[in-house]
C-alpha cells in the first residue's frame, strides 16, 4: 500500500518569522527525481501599508547564476486592505522544465508575519528519505 509520506518529500524553505522590508529568497529545490513542487506560504499579519510579492526562479545549475522567474509563478500586491493577512497561498509548479528551483517573496513599503514551505511530490523511487529538519509521522492502520 503506497502512504502520502512516502511520495513527499517536505522542506521548509523560508522561517516563519516577522520581516521588514526585503527579499528573501527560498533553499534551493533539487527536482530531479520528483513531479513537482508546491510552495505553501503562510502569511500572517500584514503590516497596514505592506505589500507581499512572492514567484519562483529556476536554473539548470544548482548555483542558480543564469536563473529566470517562472512569470506564470508569480503572486503579486497581497495586502491587509484586500483581506490576505492570516491565509495561505499555494504556488505549484508540475514538471518543473528546469532541474533547480527556489522561491523569493519580497515584502515592500512595510513589513509582514510569513513562512515558507514546499513539497516535492510523487517521488520516482519510493519511499522519500525525509530531510532531518522535518518531521513526518507515518500511521498504519491495521
Amino acid at each position: 500500500m503506497h502512504s502520502l509520506i512516502d511520495a513527499l518529500l517536505v522542506h521548509n524553505d523560508i522561517e516563519a518569522d516577522a520581516y521588514g522590508i526585503a527579499t528573501t529568497v527560498g533553499d534551493i529545490i533539487d527536482t530531479l527525481g520528483y513531479d513537482g513542487v508546491i510552495w505553501i506560504l503562510d502569511i500572517g499579519d500584514i503590516t497596514a501599508t505592506g505589500t507581499i510579492n512572492a514567484s519562483v526562479y529556476d536554473d539548470d545549475a544548482v548555483a542558480m547564476g543564469t536563473e529566470a522567474e517562472i512569470v506564470a509563478s508569480r503572486i503579486t500586491a497581497l495586502t491587509a486592505a484586500g483581506g490576505d493577512s492570516n491565509e495561505m497561498v499555494v504556488i505549484q509548479i508540475l514538471r518543473p522544465k528546469k532541474r533547480y528551483c527556489r522561491i523569493k517573496v519580497v515584502t515592500g513599503t512595510a513589513g509582514a508575519d510569513l513562512g515558507v514551505m514546499s513539497l516535492r511530490w510523487r517521488g520516482r523511487r519510493e519511499p522519500v528519505t525525509q530531510v532531518a529538519v522535518s518531521e513526518a509521522i507515518k500511521l498504519v492502520s491495521p
